[in-house]
């Protein structure tokens, strides 16, 4: 065994590794530790390596003498950004030897960090998340029996109907029928407005009214959370609705939430789930980053090599291990079959499924993928990423980058029936294209003078193909920064709230994601312990809860006709699991789908905080591994 022991030190920017050979026999001869930093090394300061090599997250330390058995060597590298939490630190390593046919594991030590564990609260007000534009509290309270009978009325209360009989069987253990005389009642109200509901408790029963079929998975998502999370006594009326009167409508008709499956691959039944808890947060866009330097995830029959080689890492795939992966075979990748089964899930409960496939730069996977199609052999252009890549971006200039977008756009077309595609446009390189013979030729063609011209020129392509398809493009704030694209586009801030103004001078719709408050692979605090990245600074729960999207306009400005909505992100670099996932989401999730939903104002975090505690028994009967609020 081998064990690598990590020293940070903060103020230096250093980090001092310690390798101790237990039982691996002599390493000898050309032998090399593989481990993966989120950050860049900057030069070897002291210690037996010969050769360095960094690609994305991957380093390859080349070691100039041998380890004996019982031995430790030391070394200590200068970083590019100092070690400030325990994330920074390598997250898995592994050496290869002359004389070892396999790769050898390292255990990786460095100060652990705990994983949220629950709360175990029992439940006090009926905790409301988010809160109802209106509510009127009732005497007396609806008693739930072991069977329970729902009327789900007109055609476009049936899936909620469906969803609520569910969540009710599984909540209360109850037998819960479909048919009258019932206790819950759907009804049809077409004077109320889009995703609308309104919602009665009485002792006679519940009335759940709206005009779509939004609007009554919205009432079905507040009725669950009126319930006590745990029985409350042992008699028949354990299970209890609290006399109420709900008039409720959403502030902003996007609300999405973006996870990237691309840094790791998270499996289909982690998605049906998080679809599941984002319908009773009244989320209704599931963003899905699906393809990335690191990683292909989509079935394409068109190129079937993006997932035989784009959708795998490790040490003897194309793809080198990153991140959390280390040297064994690791990634997958959804078949076009298992796709339709997440967007009809998602339809199911009023959820918008928006595919990404992020171009021209992000395109690792791709271009290693099928080299003879998207790789420009005479280019000479020098570049490095902001992830440390130096193939990463599509040519413009190259007729087979335009074969690939479009036939894999023809099938994600077909595949997702949502009326967005989102094509990425972020992060094009500085230096990228000077050096192609081709793209020179392109730019003098055009008149162009810029390379951000040569993006525009492609993602123009791109947006005037799916329009014939009947979509519109989406795209990171970075395909406003070119000459401007086809009306319909719409644009996603993400660096900063500070963005917004800016994008409000070019004639696009935007949806707001700023890093600041809604990036959840972001830490939490400024703890060393505290998973997750800091690049943008922490994004603890009160500073999500007061997220005002508004700040700096007018309540008449005309600028907020052309806010879509808001987006949180779970980018997932260091997030490989369904428990950390949920630790990084939950409860910030619920406060930003707060925010996103309330229609009264900016909402109270005091209020909200009383709330969480009551909603947080309902995490721990969901088995969601969340922070507890007072590490918050």
């Amino acid at each position: 065994m081998l064990t690598l022991h990590c020293t940070p030190e903060t103020k230096e920017g250093q980090l001092r590794l310690r390798l101790e050979n237990h039982h691996a026999g002599l390493l000898k001869g050309d032998w090399r530790l593989h481990l993966n930093l989120v950050r860049g090394v900057r030069r070897v300061i002291d210690g037996p390596i010969r050769h360095l090599q960094q690609t994305g997250s991957h380093c390859l330390l080349a070691m100039s003498q041998p380890l004996a058995e019982g031995d430790a060597l030391h070394c200590v590298l200068e970083l590019e950004v100092a070690v400030a939490r325990v994330t920074k630190l390598p997250l898995a390593a592994y050496a290869i030897a002359p004389g070892h046919p396999e790769t050898l594991p390292v255990m990786v030590r460095w100060p652990g960090a705990e994983v949220g564990r629950s709360a175990g609260r029992s439940g006090g007000v009926p905790g409301l998340i988010p809160w109802p534009r209106y509510v009127e509290w009732l005497p007396g309270h609806l008693a739930l029996s072991d069977e329970v009978r729902l009327d789900p009325g007109p055609d476009r209360a049936r899936p909620a109907a469906d969803w609520l009989r569910r969540g009710l069987a599984e909540h209360c253990r109850s037998d819960v029928t479909l048919g009258e005389p019932a206790q819950l009642r759907f009804r049809l109200r077409d004077s109320l407005e889009a995703e609308a509901y309104e919602l009665s408790v009485t002792p006679k029963g519940a009335l759940l009214e709206a005009a779509d079929a939004a609007g009554f998975l919205h009432a079905a998502a507040t009725l669950l959370q009126l319930l006590p999370a745990r029985p409350l006594n042992d008699r028949d009326d354990a299970w209890r609705l609290p006399g109420v009167r709900i008039s409720d409508a959403p502030r902003f008709g996007y609300r999405g939430l973006m996870l990237d499956c691309a840094r790791h691959f998270h499996p289909i039944g982690r998605i049906l789930r998080l679809l599941d808890l984002m319908a009773r947060l009244k989320l209704n866009v599931f963003h899905w980053h699906l393809t990335d330097d690191e990683g292909w995830r989509l079935e394409i029959r068109a190129f079937p090599q993006l997932t035989e080689v784009g959708a795998w890492r490790g040490h003897s795939e194309r793809l080198e291990p990153q991140y959390c992966t280390g040297p064994e075979r690791s990634g997958g990748y959804y078949t076009q079959d298992e796709v339709r089964r997440v967007v009809a899930h998602a339809e199911r409960l009023g959820i918008a499924v928006v595919p990404e496939i992020d171009m021209p730069a992000h395109s690792r996977a791709a271009i290693l993928a099928l080299p003879e199609l998207l790789r420009d052999s005479e280019d000479c252009s020098v570049y490095l990423s902001d992830q440390r890549y130096s193939d990463n971006v599509l040519s413009p200039a190259l007729e087979g980058t335009y074969v690939f977008a479009e036939r894999v756009l023809e099938e994600v077309c077909e595949l997702f029936p949502g009326p967005w595609v989102h094509v990425g446009g972020d992060e094009v390189p500085r230096g990228v294209w000077l050096g192609s013979p081709r793209c020179r030729a392109l730019m003098e063609r055009e008149g162009y003078t810029r390379p951000e011209e040569l993006a525009s020129h492609f993602l123009r392509h791109v947006q005037r193909f799916l329009a014939t398809r009947g979509k519109r493009m989406m795209g990171w704030e970075e395909v406003l920064h070119g000459p401007d694209l086809d009306p319909g586009l719409v644009a996603f801030a993400w660096t900063s709230q500070r963005v917004v103004s800016d994008m409000l001078r070019r004639d696009v719709q935007l949806v707001l994601q700023p890093s600041e408050f809604s990036y959840f692979d972001l830490a939490q605090s400024g703890d060393f312990q505290d998973p997750g990245l800091n690049w943008a600074g922490e994004v603890p729960l009160e500073r999500v809860h007061h997220y005002d999207p508004w700040i700096g306009l007018a309540p008449d400005a005309p600028a907020r006709e052309r806010f879509l909505g808001l987006q949180a992100a779970l980018w997932t670099e260091l997030i490989a699991s369904r428990e950390r996932m949920d630790y990084m989401l939950f409860p910030r999730l619920t406060a930003f789908a707060e925010v996103a939903w309330y229609a009264g104002g900016q909402p109270d975090f005091e209020d909200y905080r009383a709330r969480l505690i009551a909603y947080l028994p309902h995490l721990d009967r969901l088995g969601v591994n969340y922070r507890r609020p007072e590490e918050s």
